[in-house]
């Protein structure tokens, strides 16, 4: 067993990623369960922060062609979703005269 900085013990490695996501009620106490909550919280709050970061400085070196390629991409599956719903609408009609061919 070794010691954390909250003064309780805890079962060796119970803070590792694969141990967090293993954890058994009857393995761990509620303090290692505790500690290994806010270790991967702090550890899930440092990435979140990094990635923001990173958008910014994105942003600045490149957001007016990130910007332009989104808009191309949006515009490009706008276009692919009419196409489809006219498809449809296509199908649909298509579907009404062979019903009404053979009804009549």
């Amino acid at each position: 067993m070794s010691e954390y900085n909250t003064g309780h013990a805890c079962h060796e490695n119970c803070c590792t990623k694969d141990h967090y996501d293993h954890r058994s009620e009857s393995h761990h106490g509620e303090s290692c369960e505790m500690s290994e909550d806010l270790l991967y919280l702090l550890k899930s709050a440092k990435h979140e922060l990094l990635k923001e970061k990173m958008k910014q400085i994105l942003e600045v070196k490149i957001g007016t062609k990130l910007y332009q390629v989104a808009e191309a991409a949006v515009d490009a599956a706008l276009l692919h979703w009419q196409q489809k719903a006219a498809e449809k609408q296509a199908c649909e009609q298509y579907q009404e005269k062979l019903t009404a061919v053979f009804k009549g």
